[in-house]
């Protein structure tokens, strides 16, 4: 009796690690399950880094040397110091226009100031004045015409040595020749 129970004992020890070792065979196999998703999503991961990683490299190929862009920036700053130069030539000319203009409009003013208190005074030598003025002007006038006209021809005078020169003397009344 004694030999069946053993032998009972043992099937039964060995159904159940027969059922033991199949619970764990499936443990391991929802562990392997588990474990391949995980590996499969990080796979993923992984793919998407080395795009990225390729993208980035690609840039950086992309990219100008740091060489070029030093060079570059050079370039600009000159441009920028030669804008600001002009930009500062331009205010002070304009701080010149706006003082010759306020010495221009006192000088108006005085002369109007003068006919205004002295209305009969004589006046003629302005007159003298206003004729070689208006004469300039309507000269210019036409040189620049004619100078839009042709932008090709040359603007400067002659510097032909024979060419007639007006002398001024200086001992003499403004606008007469000197002989």
């Amino acid at each position: 009796m004694f030999g069946g129970k053993d032998m009972s004992i043992k099937l039964l020890m060995g159904r159940l690690q027969k059922e033991a070792t199949q619970s764990e065979v499936e443990d391991a196999k929802k562990e392997v399950e588990d474990k391949s998703v995980k590996l499969g999503e990080v796979n993923k991961q992984l793919l998407a880094a080395n795009k990225r990683v390729e993208e980035l490299q690609q840039k950086i190929k992309d990219m100008s040397s740091t060489v070029q862009l030093e060079a570059n920036i050079e370039a600009l700053t000159k441009d920028l110091i030669t804008l600001k130069d002009e930009r500062e030539g331009l205010w002070t000319l304009l701080a010149n226009l706006t003082k010759e203009k306020q010495d221009l409009e006192e000088s108006l003013n005085y002369e109007k100031a003068k006919r205004e208190e002295n209305p009969n005074a004589n006046f003629d030598y302005l007159n003298e004045n206003k004729g070689a003025y208006l004469s300039f002007c309507e000269a210019q006038k036409a040189m620049e015409e004619s100078e839009a006209a042709n932008p090709e021809a040359p603007t400067s005078q002659s510097t032909d040595p024979s060419a007639t020169e007006d002398k001024v003397d200086s001992y003499k009344e403004p606008r007469t020749l000197a002989m």
